[in-house]
């Protein structure tokens, strides 16, 4: 695997692929909590960044990380509206 034209060795790689596990892993456990920890607007949220994690970028990693960075920003931001809306619920 390459990256910006540097190669990655296989433990770097490796350690890449399964911090990417367990965030993804992290993310689906707290969306099938629902609204019994998170508001349903939440879990919606975190459901639509699952799926725009799963898209790839055929030919350009870079490119793909730029696209799932974008996802993550968007979703921290809609979460974030969320949570202010709640406590000002309350």
């Amino acid at each position: 695997m390459f990256v910006l034209d540097k190669e990655l060795d296989s433990e770097a790689r490796q350690k890449l692929v399964e911090e990417s596990r367990q965030a993804r892993e992290y993310l689906t456990k707290a969306a099938a909590a629902g609204a019994y920890i998170v508001s349903g607007e939440t879990v919606a949220a975190l459901e639509e960044l699952l799926r725009e994690l799963d898209k790839r970028h055929p030919y350009d990693v870079v490119e793909e990380i730029d696209m799932h960075y974008a996802s993550v920003k968007k979703c921290i931001a809609e979460i974030r509206e969320y949570a202010e809306k709640d406590m000002h619920k309350r």
